[in-house]
């Protein structure tokens, strides 16, 4: 118990360093319980409780207790009274009968902190995966070394890219994540894949028509191309409310990457969706009148 409960603080201490207002990656939770992220709202000492805005899932509840562990970077976050409304905070607990979470774990940044985040792309040239680094040479010619975590997630074409030991020297990424202590390069995303794997064509635009296991998008400059999808095509959307071929709608908004597979026909390879916006209420046009007097 007491080695469960020193990964657990170590894990929200761990997610402290890396940055405050971060939401915690879907099925990132503690060995008994769950987590949660965002901003202190208010504070009831009487209740022995605070309210947090999470970045996700609105207000929360959070209930501590004599046993609950408070951390900040400077040491000065000791108990609920220590708390400020604005701080921001991450919680790691178990859920309560009610929704709220009792707390075992508490780590609190000060009013504003925010760590600066980073993006890269460029070429992977070395890998050690033992230390869990990389480095990346970037399209700007600078060699930088990138660290990951559990929280680190990992992207690839066909699913191919699941840990940093999938990665290989030669390999083209694009990184974001977080700025650490003394500018450590923390990762929250790795994609990456062989400079072959790059797709023929990216297109943004607008969804025209959809048939069988196909649809036909028209680009920015009025071009249409045709992507046929199959099991392997993968779709990504802001809300999640496109998840396959049968939630794509016409009119939605697109941002689509395939291979060519003959001329102006190809395979989609990611289909990234927004939903249709409806068209303004045009308002009634007062017929223009002519005659004497105009």
């Amino acid at each position: 118990m007491l080695k469960k409960r020193g990964l657990l603080v170590a894990a929200v201490l761990g997610l402290l360093v890396l940055g405050t207002g971060v939401a915690y990656a879907a099925g990132e939770q503690p060995p008994d319980g769950l987590r949660a992220g965002g901003k202190i709202t208010d504070i009831d000492l009487g209740a022995s409780s605070f309210t947090i805005e999470t970045l996700r899932n609105g207000e929360l509840t959070v209930i501590v207790s004599d046993s609950t562990q408070f951390h900040s970077r400077e040491g000065d976050i000791q108990g609920l009274e220590d708390l400020e409304v604005g701080m921001p905070v991450h919680v790691a607990g178990k859920p309560g009968s009610t929704g709220e979470v009792l707390a075992d774990v508490v780590a609190v940044g000060k009013p504003g902190e925010r760590q600066d985040r980073f993006r890269f792309r460029g070429e992977i040239t070395d890998v050690a995966a033992s230390d869990g680094s990389f480095t990346l040479k970037t399209l700007e010619g600078e060699k930088v070394e990138i660290h990951v975590s559990d929280r680190t997630r990992f992207r690839g074409r066909d699913d191919s890219i699941q840990g940093i030991e999938d990665l290989e020297v030669g390999m083209l990424s694009q990184v974001q994540g977080l700025k650490g202590p003394e500018g450590k390069l923390n990762a929250l995303l790795v994609g990456a894949g062989a400079p072959w794997d790059r797709p023929d064509v990216r297109a943004i635009g607008e969804i025209s028509t959809i048939g069988d296991r196909s649809f036909t998008l028209e680009n920015r400059q009025g071009r249409s191309l045709t992507f046929k999808v199959d099991e392997s095509t993968k779709y990504r959307s802001r809300d999640g409310a496109a998840t396959s071929f049968e939630d794509l709608e016409v009119g939605m908004k697109a941002v689509v990457t395939g291979d060519e597979i003959g001329e102006g026909s190809y395979k989609a390879i990611m289909v990234g969706v927004g939903v249709p916006q409806a068209a303004p209420e045009r308002r009634p046009q007062t017929p223009l009148q002519t005659g004497p007097g105009v």
